[in-house]
């Protein structure tokens, strides 16, 4: 995926922000620059726009060796840099074009670029986006619209349309307590409500947001999945904010130090998942999900998993949701009790049981225990999430040394299922693909 946009020293916005979201979503990062900026997290000074000439060589350089399955544009800093990369783009038949219009930095403090430019992108980009993020404030230098409330936002919105994108989420609106996103696509509105999160100001938060879209539509999803997607981890990412200096804070994609590398490692693994298209082969029709546990876990909390699962988007595994912890209670609560009989055990991941599934564990020589739903008692039927670790216990209850899966038979209301262990997920998954190989 494709990231056309400007440097930050500090590391917060711009070309950093988008690869520490790309590599987090499971993409791979290409970088074109678009301006060397001088700022950190107090205050914004200067942007040196590179060459139009030196941007075009850029993205035709990536274009000539790479296939790029989704562009986002953020800081221009120039009319003509606009236009190069506008023709660039078109030359290369790009698709999937999600352009952030900074015109704003700094919690919407200072303007970064002249109306020459604003107009240059409202000419030349504009016409070629997929999706246009502009905030309450960008909207109105782009529209003439004062954006301050949902009325004004869906006019703006409109206006954009109008002027050639194909759709546009304008961002920001303060309602009270809440924060207002309106999504328009030239047929209808979606409004994203959510609760204002106090920060005393993020940096980075607008880089973030639209290359999460751009990483969504990379992978496969329609446009209005991308977006959702990136409300998700837009959200998750203010909410996780830290200080690296004296300003704003950093948004961070990957949620708190304690469970970053516990969330960078589960997203390596549903990559490798999504890379092998015969995974399809082994997924559900609950879907499959992917799940890892903080070494100390102790509630569902505490272990991580795809929000909205894995399934099956044409032929391909492909998760619907961000990852984030308690995301599944279904898989964390089998990690969690599989862990009282096997403390290696921090990872698992279901799928369906099919005989060939089966017949491929047997080739593997994998050590699989069988539980028996049918004799579950009522009274474990009947709470909430009791089942599984029921389940677990009484299958490992009976179980010599350890085992590398549990094989769940049908019961009413449930699918006959597998689910594997491990330690980690990235050798989970590899284990599936082998498994999906051999089916």
């Amino acid at each position: 995926m494709l990231a056309v946009a400007a440097s930050d020293p500090d590391g917060c916005a711009g070309i950093g922000a988008d690869v520490r979201i790309l590599f987090t979503l499971g993409c791979h990062p290409l970088t074109v620059l678009t301006a060397a900026t001088v700022q950190n997290t107090k205050k914004f000074y200067s942007a040196e726009p590179i060459s139009p000439k030196t941007i075009a060589k850029q993205i035709d350089a990536v274009y000539a060796d790479v296939r790029v399955d989704a562009v986002k544009i953020g800081l221009v800093g120039s009319a003509d840099g606009a236009e190069a990369i506008a023709r660039s783009l078109r030359k290369n038949k790009a698709k999937n074009i999600i352009v952030d219009p900074v015109i704003y930095v700094q919690a919407g403090e200072k303007k970064v670029v002249d109306d020459a430019t604003i107009a240059s992108i409202a000419r030349n980009l504009i016409p070629i986006s997929t999706v246009l993020t502009p905030n309450a404030a960008e909207a109105r230098e782009l529209t003439g619209i004062a954006v301050v409330d949902g009325a004004s936002a869906k006019a703006a919105a409109k206006k954009i349309v109008g002027m050639g994108a194909k759709s546009v989420i304008v961002k920001g609106i303060v309602k009270g307590t809440r924060i207002i996103d309106i999504f328009y696509d030239g047929r209808a509105f979606r409004l994203f409500e959510k609760d204002k999160i106090s920060t005393h100001g993020t940096h980075g938060g607008g880089c973030v947001f639209s290359s999460a879209i751009a990483a969504g539509l990379a992978k496969g999803r329609s446009v209005e999945e991308a977006v959702e997607l990136a409300e998700k981890v837009i959200e998750s990412s203010i909410l996780h904010s830290f200080k690296i200096g004296k300003g704003m804070s950093a948004v961070a994609p990957m949620g708190d130090d304690g469970k970053r590398e516990v969330l960078a490692d589960l997203y390596e693994a549903l990559a490798l998942l999504e890379s092998e298209p015969k995974v399809a082969s082994l997924l559900p029709e609950v879907g499959m999900n992917l799940g890892y546990a903080l070494e100390g876990a102790k509630s569902v909390d505490d272990v991580a998993a795809v929000s909205g699962r894995i399934r099956n988007a044409d032929g391909r595994a492909s998760s619907l949701g961000i990852v984030s912890f308690g995301a599944s209670s279904h898989v964390a609560r089998m990690i969690l009790e599989m862990r009282k009989f096997d403390r290696s055990v921090r990872a698992a991941v279901n799928m369906a049981a099919h005989k060939p599934i089966l017949s491929a564990c047997r080739k593997m020589r994998m050590r699989i225990a069988y539980a028996d739903r049918t004799s579950e008692p009522r009274r474990v039927a009947e709470k909430e999430g009791a089942s599984l670790p029921w389940s677990v216990r009484e299958t490992m209850g009976g179980a010599k040394g350890s085992i590398d899966a549990i094989h769940f038979s049908e019961a009413i209301g449930r699918e006959e299922s597998l689910v594997l262990f491990g330690s980690n997920p990235a050798a989970l998954a590899k284990k599936v693909i082998r498994l999906a190989q051999k089916v």
